[in-house]
């Protein structure tokens, strides 16, 4: 039984024995079969954590060596027996007195009583010298080791427990009483102990470690408190001497086991001891700083500094007495975005900020001056343009944010961590929890999860007081700041460079919960049983994509003990400094304080309106056409453009659209691939990277590219085509059987690329992937849709064209199966083409059903619609319905009322404007010039006066950020004005060619 104590050794121990010994070869299958185990890693991962952690290969093989091939059993468990955890193990052991044990009562902390009675008897001694703690005090904290000692043990427990059930009947009248008859049998004697945890020595060691660090950072905090008593009573005004609670649920264990706690002394007063590398002094004065200069009104919270530790007042989630402090509240909140943005500030979720009356308090100050970790993303303009994401309010965590939707099976499921959260939400997976606590029937299941709301929102009247109703005082704050900053830049400058140079901050390199999560991994039985199967657990923490992977090392050497790996950083230098003080050199590229003090030079006007705009989105309360609501002089010059003019002012317009979207684009020069941040509409607004979707994303801006290319024969757009190529064809995209998203919203650009510019090799990729989805999609009825843009219909027509192209029946037939499966039913009920019936229509004609094409028409006019249409765009109203009918026959679209249907918009894009409207009037032209040439002159007209006055088309967006998108932005514009001058250009409304 004792050889099963060799289980304890890491891999970096077994290996040194077994040199010792005098083996040096490892056995090569026991190491293929380690490597052929499920892991994350790759291989390239293996090698260098092989190279870095166990210095070669051979040490690695070795160190893996099972214990039934250690030649010399006895020197190892003789090696195990002389480290100072064993030997705190035994010491533990024997200086129970088992004389209190017939006092005891048997329950949950039964099998720990040797460690409770060492821990207890410690403090007792330890609070004799200080006299500063009350025996409340004291059981509050081995009310603390015992928590963290069942945490540990739990799992463990659970398997031995129902290993036990199957060797010996539990005994007892129910279940809770059969688990104490378990747990008197198990760990009866310090013998019973002793094999315990020699079947789990991994547990033993960890355990055991644990209860050191308690004790040591007990004895410390105590001593602290003690030497600091009468600077702690002046500051917080506390009376007493003693201290009579506590609680450490306010952090996870850093650095050799150290925790946040609050300390409540006997007249009631709380104070929170933070046992961390100490900034606080300059940060307090760099708050007041900034409530002097930028009117930041930042509560500053009273603090006791030291130099490795600090005590700071308690802040509670008080009430607030009216609205008028609510508004406060919230505008303050703003101020804090304001404030996080200009400093780069993260990690501000809900449990760090503390709704104290008219103030939402930060406490914890120790992420300011953060910087973009480091990863290996691979090299292109779409990382380059997540890590520009990256430096926004965004990532703060005061605005409202998804997080763990990695962790949902759909992918999109999330829950929101923001400081802004003000209500319990559930987990969207399972998690594994204990059922049937403390029975015979104890087991662990994944089970759905509720989080608790923390203390971040204000309280009026016993009530929450959610930022709904206020946004527009979050948004006011968050502007004053960022406009007082833009105007007081070389005073912020200054007072960094004087004062906050050499600072040092936490920096969150990894999410704590991926760190909470592969700690209990780790806790897994068969971890315990055998260290280094511990470790191989842990290895996957290499499989992370840190460019400078030496970091996870210092990881490992916290997770390894029970601790959540903390780093720090001196923002005048780009090294990361580790727990236990190790710097990881050139981490960073540049130095948090130069990122800082760069991006506070380069505030503007641009900057606040497109950081404005972004917290509008985050709050749901973005009005995308609020911007053109507000210009003036909208149609107010009638004069009408016509011939070379017109022609002269389109070519001008569309040269400055592609301008605006030049000015934003993120180039990549390594990789001459391109990307945009832009504000895309999904189920709501939000900010995103542009993916592959023809409706506002890049295929869009690729197909205005191509036009342009076509009308100018200019060749400087070559490099912008080329690089949206290398990006359309290298963004990951899911195989949707779509026109519009994933992959397949790639083959009409391409094919219009090859239309109008003769690209073969354009032609070639739209055919490989159009192979690909028929290849891959099976057509399931029940996912079929009869929609244009959301359904199947596009990719109907697009998969025509390719047939036409390529007199390839293979393309025609799988549309033409897909066309039949489809239900005659709309999607959406609307009259329009991008939503509603006529995209079927279209289709019907296409495949020459004429007949049920005119039925179906028939039937819309005398009873598909109860009501006669209000709206007049492409995609859910008669612009569409006449596109659609125009090709029919002329009386098909009689009963349309052109007027209202082609009437001047205020909005200029695709979908539902002017653009829109133009296809219809282009269309409308051809059957009666004499009549439409003039109307479609006077609508081009006057979106150019529109546009040439105020310098921006009427799309979605704000005055720095319109709107991109094909359908929705100002590409799929300059797309339709270039279609009026050349009717090569292709009718993309109906993806013709």
């Amino acid at each position: 039984m004792e050889d099963n104590l060799i289980n304890v050794l890491s891999i970096n121990e077994r290996c040194f024995l077994l040199k010792q010994s005098g083996k040096e070869k490892y056995d090569i299958k026991n190491l293929q079969a380690w490597k052929e185990r499920k892991s994350v890693l790759k291989q390239d991962d293996l090698d260098y954590l092989i190279k870095y952690k166990y210095e070669s290969l051979d040490n690695f093989g070795l160190g893996i060596t099972p214990i039934e091939n250690f030649p010399d059993k006895e020197v190892a468990i003789q090696y195990i027996k002389d480290q100072s955890w064993y030997i705190f193990f035994e010491s533990i052991l024997d200086s129970y007195n088992d004389s209190e044990e017939k006092l005891l009562e048997v329950d949950a902390s039964y099998p720990f009583r040797y460690f409770l009675q060492y821990a207890r008897l410690f403090l007792l001694d330890l609070n004799s010298e200080l006299n500063i703690c009350t025996k409340e005090f004291i059981i509050n904290l081995l009310e603390t080791l015992t928590q963290e000692l069942i945490h540990l043990t739990s799992k463990t427990l659970v398997l031995d427990l129902h290993t036990f059930k199957k060797n010996e009947p539990l005994k007892g009248n129910d279940s809770s009483k059969r688990f104490i008859y378990y747990l008197k049998k198990r760990f009866n004697s310090k013998k019973d102990i002793i094999a315990f945890y020699t079947c789990y020595p991994e547990l033993m060691r960890i355990t055991v470690v644990r209860m050191r660090y308690f004790l040591d950072n007990t004895k410390q905090m105590l001593i602290r408190v003690t030497e600091d008593l009468p600077s702690i009573q002046n500051c917080f005004n506390i009376q007493s001497s003693e201290l009579n609670s506590i609680s450490e649920s306010q952090g996870d264990s850093h650095s050799r086991g150290k925790t946040v706690s609050t300390l409540t002394f006997s007249d009631g007063k709380k104070i929170v001891y933070k046992p961390k590398i100490n900034s606080e002094n300059k940060l307090r004065d760099f708050f007041e700083f900034l409530n002097k200069e930028l009117e930041a009104d930042i509560y500053i919270v009273k603090k006791v500094t030291r130099n490795t530790y600090f005590y700071e007042e308690y802040i509670d989630n008080i009430e607030i007495n009216n609205i008028e402090e609510v508004k406060k509240y919230y505008e303050r909140y703003g101020k804090l975005i304001g404030i996080a943005f200009l400093f780069n500030v993260t990690d501000l979720h809900y449990e760090n900020i503390i709704a104290h009356g008219e103030y939402p308090v930060i406490i914890d100050n120790e992420t300011f001056f953060q910087q973009n970790i480091p990863i290996e993303f691979g090299n292109s303009a779409t990382v380059d343009a997540k890590y520009k994401y990256l430096d926004s309010i965004m990532v703060t965590g005061l605005v409202p944010y998804l997080a763990m939707k990695d962790k949902s099976d759909s992918k999109d499921e999330g829950v929101n961590l923001s400081a802004l959260n003000f209500k319990e939400q559930s987990v969207p997976f399972k998690i594994l929890k204990i059922k049937n606590t403390f029975t015979d029937e104890m087991r662990f299941e994944y089970q759905t999860h509720i989080m608790d709301t923390a203390k971040n929102t204000p309280i009026m009247n016993n009530e929450k007081i959610s930022f709904i109703s206020y946004e527009k005082y979050i948004v006011t704050g968050m502007k004053s700041i960022l406009m007082k900053a833009k105007d007081s830049k070389k005073k912020i400058l200054a007072y960094i460079n004087n004062n906050l140079q050499n600072l040092i901050v936490r920096n969150v390199i990894r999410p704590t919960q991926r760190y909470a999560d592969m700690l209990e991994f780790s806790y897994h039985p068969n971890c315990f049983s055998n260290a280094i199967e511990r470790e191989k657990v842990l290895h996957n923490m290499w499989a992370y994509p840190y460019k400078n992977k030496k970091v996870v090392h210092y990881e490992f050497s916290d997770l390894i003990d029970g601790d959540i790996p903390i780093f720090y950083n001196n923002i005048s230098k780009t090294s990361l400094i580790a727990s236990d003080g190790c710097l990881v050199e050139d981490f960073y590229q540049e130095s948090a304080l130069n990122r800082c003090l760069n991006k506070i030079n380069d505030l503007c006007d641009e900057d606040i309106s497109i950081q404005t705009v972004w917290l509008e989105i985050a709050l749901n309360i973005y009005n995308p056409y609020k911007y053109i609501n507000d210009l003036k002089n909208q149609n107010s010059n009638k004069y009408i453009y016509t011939g070379l003019e017109l022609n002269g002012k389109i070519i001008q317009a569309c040269q400055k659209i592609e301008k605006k979207i030049f000015k934003r684009a993120i180039f990549n020069k390594k990789t001459n691939t391109v990307n945009w941040i832009d504000i895309k509409l999904d189920q709501d607004w939000n900010v995103g990277i542009l993916n592959n979707n023809m409706y506002d994303g890049l295929p869009g801006i690729f197909i205005f590219y191509v036009a342009l290319k076509y009308i100018t024969k200019n060749h400087k757009y070559d490099y912008v085509i080329e690089c949206i190529k290398n990006s359309i064809y290298t963004i990951p995209s899911e195989d949707i059987l779509s026109a519009f998203f994933g992959k397949g919203s790639l083959i009409y650009p391409l094919l219009v690329d090859y239309r109008l510019n003769n690209d073969i090799n354009s032609l070639n990729v739209a055919v490989e992937i159009a192979d690909m989805l028929i290849e891959k999609k099976p057509i399931n009825n029940g996912e079929l849709k009869n929609d244009w843009i959301h359904g199947h219909n596009s990719i109907i027509k697009v998969l025509l064209l390719l047939s036409e192209i390529t007199e390839d029946e293979k393309y025609r037939k799988f549309s033409l199966e897909i066309f039949e499966k489809l239900s005659e039913e709309p999607y959406f009920n609307f009259r329009g083409f991008g939503h509603g019936i006529y995209s079927y229509v279209h289709l019907l004609s296409k495949f020459n059903r004429i007949d049920k094409a005119n039925s179906l028409l028939h039937k819309i006019k005398e009873s598909y619609f109860e009501e006669e249409p209000k709206n007049n765009s492409w995609c859910k109203g008669t612009v569409g319905e006449l596109l659609a009918t125009i090709e029919l026959y002329d009386d098909n679209i009689s009963n349309i009322d052109i007027n209202k249907t082609i009437a001047y918009k205020n909005k200029d894009c695709l979908c539902h404007g002017n653009a829109g409207t133009l296809e219809g009037l282009i269309q409308l032209a051809k059957k009666d010039p004499e009549t439409y040439q003039y109307k479609k002159n006077k609508l081009i007209s006057y979106m150019l006066n529109d546009f040439e006055k105020n310098n921006t088309l009427k799309v979605a967006g704000s005055e720095y950020l319109e709107s991109l998108g094909f359908f929705v932005g100002i590409s799929g514009v300059g797309y339709e004005l270039l279609r009026n001058l050349d009717s090569e250009i292709p009718n993309a409304l109906l993806f013709e060619l």
